[in-house]
């Protein structure tokens, strides 16, 4: 799952938990809360829908990889590899692309000739 969309759940989610709050509150309309059992009741509801949704970005990674900042730093002090790897990929991708021509070269070749 890509960071937007998991930030596009959490958007959701969000608006999920306060539709729930809201409808929870017209459901005891006869009751009266105050407002810092309204207040109270809209925080855990927002700290459930935060939690669930960092849970759900983080997807168990372990401590080391758990913020941005870590993940910047691993990247960062790895540039020279992934540049390394990154070559090798486009040199790859070079040679089955010459080594693609040179065999439908000779394939072609080879069908022309057996049609004469």
């Amino acid at each position: 799952m890509s960071i937007n969309t998991k930030v596009n759940d959490l958007a959701v989610r969000v608006g999920t938990e306060f539709k729930t709050v809201r409808t929870e509150i017209a459901a005891v309309s006869g009751d009266t809360y105050t407002k810092a059992e309204v207040d109270a009741a809209i925080v855990t509801s927002q700290q459930t829908a935060i939690d669930t949704a960092k849970n759900d970005l983080l997807n168990g990674a372990g401590a080391a990889y758990d913020t941005f900042i870590e993940l910047q730093t691993e990247i960062t002090n790895n540039d020279t590899d992934i540049a390394g790897a990154l070559t090798a990929q486009a040199t790859i991708r070079t040679d089955i692309g010459t080594n693609a021509a040179i065999t439908s070269a000779d394939y072609v070749g080879t069908f022309e000739a057996a049609l004469l």
